[in-house]
């Protein structure tokens, strides 16, 4: 008895961004829950970021102050123009090799966006001006793959996410089948037992 959000032709963050959007316009303070660097962009007046623990890291709560001290910018849009130039390999965004997360937030210190530091590539002295000449249509595609789209044709009714009772019998039927015993348990009660034959 989840909620669940499809629509042909959009990604899970694109969902996802929009629906907080919509939500927090509407008064709804948003947490959106995700390690993903991307979904940073969507942080605004109401909408979080809360990034699970991760091997021994604790969890963060990012608003829109917290995002830019930890990318050195001046907005979560901006997050779009350092993933193009930088890149991220856990979202598939290759950015431009070699620019890294200290040279990305200092390209777009000095030239403002990730176009306006393709543009002047030709005054990045030495090797990295080089690397950037080279890798314009790289981050050009970067900041295409990672930019979010917010108006995704969704509606957003707060009924429509509310929670119900847990359908217990067909959870245990599914954890039965796919032998989740720990899980079960936790969920359902030590009573949860899985048929041995």
């Amino acid at each position: 008895n989840m909620p669940v959000v499809e629509i042909a032709g959009y990604e899970a963050d694109d969902l996802i961004g929009t629906l907080a959007v919509k939500a927090a316009k509407d008064g709804f303070e948003c947490y959106i829950v995700s390690p993903d660097k991307d979904l940073g962009q969507v942080a605004g007046e109401n909408i979080y970021i809360h990034k699970p623990p991760f091997m021994g890291k604790p969890a963060e709560v990012l608003g829109v102050a917290e995002l830019n001290k930890k990318w050195e910018i001046k907005n979560p849009k901006e997050i779009i123009d350092i993933l193009g130039l930088w890149g991220d390999a856990v979202d598939n965004i290759p950015g431009i090799k070699g620019v890294g997360e200290k040279t990305a937030p200092k390209f777009l210190a000095e030239y403002g966006s990730l176009e306006n530091t393709l543009a002047n590539a030709d005054k990045i002295k030495g090797a990295m001006g080089k690397k950037v000449q080279e890798g314009k249509e790289m981050a050009i595609l970067s900041k295409k793959l990672a930019t979010i789209i917010l108006d995704v044709p969704v509606e957003f009714h707060e009924e429509d996410f509310k929670l119900s009772e847990w359908n217990k019998e067909m959870l245990s039927e599914i954890f039965a089948e796919l032998e989740f015993k720990t899980l079960g348990k936790r969920l359902l009660g030590d009573s949860f037992t899985i048929a041995t034959t």
